[in-house]
């Protein structure tokens, strides 16, 4: 082979891998509100189980990318920032394990769960606001009804707010704050319910 060739070759070579480095598509995140804790240590048969869903989200929230603000206008849908599991999903089962810790005759249970057993109620939760903006930090509203199967028992329903700052770096700063929202939003409704 020729020199001349050869940097033919070399030309060729370096071209089909600048063209498979541009076709080659930059790595997905994939983010979770659980985390290791959020087992509760109980015998099934011990609580009344009350089933935590559906919750309704807005429609803009109710996608698989995160969605954050940027300023009092801009609304930035992350491609490459996405849910593990879609966020109608994380919240009940969040909300559950949280309730069950601050409710001692009562296991909540994610309406989507197998571990379903005779529910005694149902919670609904309605988020109407979830807001992720770096600066101001993650704002969620949220109206829950709390309805017991028994027609005897009246429903409990109320609104419940939360405000978390984002004190961490990156993507997870949001979820972790998310994660705090969450968890605020569950002992507002703890207070609620066992009085």
């Amino acid at each position: 082979m020729t020199s001349r060739q050869a940097r033919r070759c070399g030309a060729l070579g370096a071209a089909a891998l600048g063209l498979l480095t541009a076709c080659s598509s930059p790595r997905e995140h994939l983010y979770s509100l659980d985390n290791s804790s959020s087992e509760i240590p109980t015998a099934v048969g011990e609580r009344a189980t009350v089933l935590v869903g559906p919750v309704n989200l807005p429609e803009l929230v109710d996608r698989p990318q995160l969605v954050v603000r940027a300023g009092a206008y801009d609304i930035i849908i992350n491609e490459q920032e996405r849910w593990a599991a879609p966020l109608k999903e994380q919240l009940p089962r969040l909300l559950a394990a949280e309730l069950s810790r601050r409710i001692a005759d009562r296991r909540f249970v994610s309406a989507s769960s197998a571990a379903i057993n005779s529910p005694s109620a149902h919670l609904l939760i309605d988020v109407s606001a979830v807001d992720m903006e770096r600066a101001s930090g993650v704002r969620l509203t949220a109206h829950w009804v709390y309805r017991p199967l028994s027609p005897q028992t009246p429903p409990i329903e109320g609104d419940a707010a939360a405000h978390t700052e984002v004190t961490l770096g990156g993507y997870v700063g949001y979820v972790d704050a998310l994660r705090r929202a969450n968890v605020a939003i569950a002992d507002d409704i703890a207070t609620r319910l066992v009085r």
